[in-house]
C-alpha cells in the first residue's frame, strides 16, 4: 500500500509539473531598442533621419523599436527634461532597452546627463546628427557619425566655380546648429575677408525676405546652410522656404541639392537626413549583434559626396570640365525619344486599344440595327395579325365562349409585345445616348493627346513648352484610361463578372487610408474632409470586400471633391443595428432639385451631369459605387437636409453571407 501510493504521488506530482512548467517556458522576448530624436516630426530633418532608422529595422522584426521625441525646440527648462526622464524610466522599467539610438545633440545631452542611471547604465549608443562631436568625452559604449556638413569644402566649391565672385551670402537660421555653422563659416571667412565680402542672411523673416533677396549684389552667390526656424522662433520647413528663396533671387544657390529634393539649386553637397539614419541604425545592429570590436571607430564621418543640377549649370554658364571629379549630375539633356519614350510608348499603347474598342463598338451597333430591323419586322407582323384576329373576332364575337378565350389571350399577347416594343426603344434610345457620350468622353482627350502630340514633335520648341505639352499629353491620356476603366468596371458589374471576395478588416482604418490617399486632389481645390466615428468594435473587423470597400470610399470623396471648391466635407460612421452601419458624407450646399437625387447615381445622368459640368470621366463613378454597394447586400442613397445639405449615405452589413 505505501509503495502505491508514493508511485501515485510521484505521478501525480510529476503530472502538475509538465502541466504547470508547459506554461512557464518563457518565450524568447525581441530586444527593446530606444531611439531618442531631439526634436519633432515638425522637423523635416529630424522626420528624414526616423524615416531612415525605421526603414532598416523594418528588415529587423528581431528587435523591437520605440520612438521618443524631446521636442527641444520648444522645451527648453531642465526641470522638463528630468520629467522626460522619470517618464522613460516608469514607461521602460518591466522592459528595459538593451540599445540607445539618440539623434541630434539635445538627445546626446540628455543621455550623457543620465548615463549613470539605472535605466541607461551599461547600454550601448549609437549617435547621428552630432555638431562639434570633438568637444564631448564619449563613454567607450557611444558609437556614431559626427554631423559634419563640410561647409568648407561648399565655399571652396564657390570659389572654384565662381572666380569673379565679390559676395558670398550665408543663409543659416539663428538656431544651435544654425550658430554652430555661422562660428565655422566666420573661421574661414576671416582668412577670406581682404579677398571676398561675406554677409549673412541670418534674420529669417518669410515677409520681408522677397525684398531683401532683391536687393543681393549681383557678382554674389548664395549658399544655403540650413533654415528650420524663422526669427521669431517659429518652424520652417525646409521644402517651403527653399522654393521661396529661388522664387525672389537669381542669383546661383550652393547647397544640398538632393536631400530635400531641392532641384532649383545649383548643387552641392549631397547630404540626405535619410541615409544619414540608415547609416546610423546600421551602426545599432552591429552593437547589438556584437560585431563591434578594438578596431572599430567610435565616430565616422557621414556618406556624402557632390551633385549639380545641370540645366541650372547651363543657365549659370558652368562647364562640366569645371566640376571636382566624382561628382554626379541630374537632369540631363536627351534626345526627343529617350526623354519622351514613356509618354510615347503609352500613348501607342493606348491609340491602339482605343481603336480595339471601336472596333468593339461599330460590330455592337451593327449587331444592335440588325436586332432593331427584326424586331420591326416582327411588330409590323404580330400588328398585321392582330388586325384579322380582331376581324375574325368582331365577326365571330358572339360564336362561341373558347373563342372569346381565345380572343382574351390573344389581347393579352398583345399588351405584352407592345409593352415589350417600347421597353425595346427606350433601351436603343439609352445606349444611344450612352455610345454619345463615351465617344464624347474618348474624342476629347483622343484630340488633346493627338493635338500636343504633333507639337511635341517640333524640334524648335522650347524645354519649357515640351514639358508643358508632355504633361497635358500625360493628363489627357491618364483621364482617357480612367474613362475606359470605369467603361469596363461598368460592364464588368452589369454582366455579373464582378464577385465580392469577402476578408476581416479594420474599416477605421480603410477609411483613414482611403483620406490620406484622397488628401492631394482635395488640397488643389482648397477642401478638406474630417471623420467621425460613433465607438463601435464591430468596425475593427469587418467581413468585406476590401477593395471594393475602398472603391466605394474613393468614388465618394471625389465626387464631393468635384462638386465643390473651399469647402469642408464631414464624413461619419454610425452603426445603425447590430447588423449593419451607415457611412455618410456631408458635401455642402448643392443646389439639386430634390426630385432628382436618384439620378445621381444613373450613368451620364444629363441633369446631374450638366448642371455641375461632371463631363471629364467621372459619369459611371456613382453609379458603379451603387453597384459594389448591391453586390454586398447593401444600400445607398442620397439626401438633402433641411440646411440643404447634399448627402451621400451607404449603408452595409458587418459581415457578407453571400447574393441578397
Amino acid at each position: 500500500m505505501i509503495l502505491q501510493r508514493t508511485i501515485k504521488s510521484g505521478f501525480i506530482f510529476l503530472l502538475l509539473c509538465l502541466v504547470i512548467g508547459e506554461p512557464l517556458r518563457a518565450k524568447p522576448k525581441d530586444k527593446q531598442v530606444l531611439y531618442l530624436n531631439s526634436y519633432s516630426l515638425e522637423m523635416e530633418w529630424a522626420a528624414k533621419i526616423t524615416e531612415g532608422i525605421q526603414e532598416v529595422f523594418k528588415h529587423h522584426p528581431e528587435y523591437q523599436l520605440h520612438l521618443e521625441f524631446l521636442d527641444s525646440k520648444e522645451a527648453h527648462d531642465s526641470t522638463y527634461f528630468d520629467h522626460f526622464f522619470d517618464l522613460l524610466a516608469l514607461k521602460y522599467q518591466h522592459d528595459p532597452p538593451e540599445l540607445l539610438i539618440c539623434s541630434d545633440n539635445s538627445a546626446l545631452d540628455f543621455v550623457l546627463a543620465h548615463a549613470n542611471t539605472e535605466l541607461f547604465a551599461g547600454i550601448p549608443v549609437a549617435f547621428c546628427g552630432i555638431d562639434h562631436v570633438d568637444n564631448y568625452t564619449l563613454p567607450s559604449n557611444f558609437y556614431g557619425i559626427d554631423q559634419n556638413p563640410l561647409i568648407e569644402n561648399e565655399l571652396k566649391l564657390i570659389i572654384d566655380l565662381f572666380p569673379k565672385v565679390e559676395v558670398i551670402y550665408v543663409v543659416v537660421d539663428q538656431s544651435k546648429t544654425g550658430k554652430m555653422y555661422r562660428e565655422r563659416y566666420q573661421l574661414m571667412g576671416e582668412a577670406l575677408q581682404d579677398i571676398y565680402t561675406i554677409e549673412y542672411i541670418d534674420h529669417i523673416d518669410l515677409d520681408s525676405l522677397p525684398g531683401n533677396l532683391q536687393k543681393l549684389h549681383k557678382n554674389g552667390v548664395i549658399n544655403y546652410l540650413t533654415v528650420n526656424v524663422d526669427a521669431y522662433g517659429n518652424l520652417v520647413k525646409p521644402s517651403n522656404f527653399i522654393p521661396l528663396l529661388l522664387k525672389h533671387t537669381k542669383l546661383p544657390v550652393v547647397g544640398n541639392p538632393i536631400g530635400e529634393n531641392r532641384q532649383g539649386m545649383l548643387g552641392g553637397l549631397m547630404f540626405s537626413g535619410k541615409q544619414h539614419g540608415e547609416q546610423c541604425a546600421r551602426i545599432g545592429i552591429q552593437l547589438l549583434q556584437g560585431n563591434i570590436d578594438a578596431y572599430t571607430p567610435h565616430v565616422v564621418s557621414p556618406e556624402v559626396k557632390l551633385g549639380f543640377n545641370y540645366p541650372v549649370l547651363r543657365q549659370h554658364g558652368i562647364s562640366v570640365k569645371n566640376l571636382p571629379e566624382g561628382s554626379s549630375l541630374f537632369r540631363t539633356n536627351e534626345g526627343l525619344f529617350q526623354k519622351y519614350r514613356h509618354e510615347l510608348l503609352l500613348l501607342t499603347l493606348t491609340f491602339v486599344f482605343l481603336i480595339g474598342v471601336i472596333l468593339v463598338l461599330i460590330v455592337n451597333i451593327l449587331r444592335r440595327r440588325e436586332a432593331e430591323t427584326k424586331l420591326d419586322m416582327h411588330i409590323r407582323e404580330i400588328e398585321q395579325k392582330n388586325g384579322q384576329i380582331r376581324t375574325i373576332n368582331d365577326e365571330l364575337n358572339a360564336s362561341n365562349a373558347e373563342l372569346e378565350k381565345l380572343n382574351l389571350t390573344l389581347s393579352h399577347t398583345n399588351i405584352k409585345l407592345i409593352d415589350a416594343k417600347e421597353k425595346a426603344e427606350k433601351a436603343s434610345k439609352l445606349k444611344s445616348s450612352f455610345l454619345f457620350n463615351i465617344s464624347h468622353e474618348i474624342r476629347t482627350p483622343l484630340n488633346s493627346i493627338i493635338g500636343f502630340s504633333e507639337m511635341l514633335l517640333n524640334e524648335n520648341l522650347s524645354e519649357k513648352n515640351k514639358e508643358r505639352y508632355s504633361g497635358i499629353v500625360s493628363e489627357n491620356a491618364s483621364r482617357l484610361l480612367q474613362t475606359v476603366e470605369d467603361v469596363l468596371e461598368y460592364s464588368r458589374i452589369e454582366t455579373g463578372d464582378e464577385t465580392v471576395q469577402p476578408e476581416r478588416f479594420a474599416y477605421i482604418d480603410l477609411v483613414q487610408k482611403v483620406m490620406h490617399k484622397c488628401a492631394h486632389e482635395l488640397d488643389d481645390r482648397g477642401n478638406s474632409l474630417s471623420c467621425s466615428f460613433q465607438k463601435n468594435q464591430k468596425l475593427m473587423a469587418v467581413d468585406l470586400d476590401r477593395a471594393k470597400c475602398a472603391r466605394i470610399l474613393e468614388i465618394l470623396i471625389k465626387t464631393a471633391n468635384r462638386l465643390n471648391k473651399n469647402q469642408q466635407f464631414i464624413l461619419t460612421c454610425t452603426p445603425v443595428s447590430d447588423f449593419r452601419f451607415q457611412t455618410t458624407l456631408k458635401m455642402g450646399h448643392i443646389e439639386i432639385d430634390p426630385e432628382h437625387l436618384e439620378m445621381v447615381f444613373e450613368p451620364y445622368s444629363e441633369k446631374f451631369r450638366d448642371s455641375y459640368n461632371l463631363q471629364d470621366g467621372s459619369g459611371f463613378s456613382l453609379t458603379i459605387a451603387r453597384g459594389y454597394v448591391d453586390m454586398m447586400n447593401g444600400s445607398v442613397f442620397a439626401s438633402m437636409d433641411e440646411d440643404e445639405q447634399f448627402s451621400i449615405s451607404v449603408m452595409l452589413p458587418y459581415q457578407y453571407n453571400g447574393s441578397a
